[in-house]
Parts: C-alpha cells; structure tokens; sequence
C-alpha cells in the first residue's frame, strides 16, 4: 500500500502548479488550492507558526514551504491517518521539495503563469510514494 497518496504544489495564491492525485475532479482540485491557501494566510494572520500538519477523520496533509525560487510555494502530501510514519512522512515531502525545486526552479522564476509546465518525473514521485513500512 502507498503510504504517501497524493502529492501537491500551490503557490499563495492557491493555484495548483503540480499536482499527483487521483482526484479527477477540476473543481476539487481548484478548491484545494484556494483551501490550502486560505487555511495557510489564516494561520499566519494569527500570529502563530506556519501550518505543518492538519488531520481531517480519514486523512493527515503534511505541509513545507519554500520562497526561494521568486514566488511562495506550499508544498502538500496526504496520507491515511492510520500512517505510523509521521516523522518519514515529513522527511519524504522535504525530500520531494527539494527534488521538485532542482527540476522546476528556474521555471518558476520566469513563470508566465502557464501551469502545466512544472513536473515531477513518475520515478521521482515513486521513491517517496513507496510503502514506508518496506524501507
């Protein structure tokens, strides 16, 4: 079983720039974003620490930001709640921001707003999709 279910990029505007999920509905993916988004400025409009983990009945999101390619990006992976893996959990969606930014930054500091430039390569995603347990 994939412990890691979907993978996310929005900036902070809450366009999705990359997206692996299987949700195929538009309109969910569109209100993802804006959601991520809201939830993000919410909790940095009340003064505490930027959003790192939020849990929904079945689900954890695992949050990580980065600013360092010209524009503000949240980085998301959802899991099942039942993960026992919270710190490998955390440590993969580093690690898939940081191979993300190496394959996409310089398109982001010259993005024209066109989304479906920025990839993840199906192999780079499976290393940290991959059952945790197994590892």
């Amino acid at each position: 079983m994939k412990d890691i279910l979907e993978f996310w990029v929005c900036n902070a505007n809450g366009a999705i720039l990359f997206r692996k999920t299987d949700a195929i509905n538009d309109e969910i993916v569109q209100y993802f974003g804006c959601f991520m988004s809201a939830l993000d400025s919410f909790i940095t409009e009340m003064g505490t620490e930027r959003l790192l983990l939020y849990e929904t009945p079945s689900f954890i999101y695992y949050f990580d930001y980065d600013d360092s390619c010209k524009m503000e990006l949240i980085f998301v992976i959802k899991t099942m709640k039942n993960s026992q893996f919270r710190e490998i959990n955390q440590q993969k969606l580093i690690q898939f921001k940081t191979a993300f930014l190496e394959r996409n930054c310089q398109k982001l500091r010259n993005w024209d707003g066109q989304i479906d430039i920025f990839g993840c390569s199906d192999e780079i995603i499976g290393t940290f999709q991959g059952d945790v347990s197994e590892k």
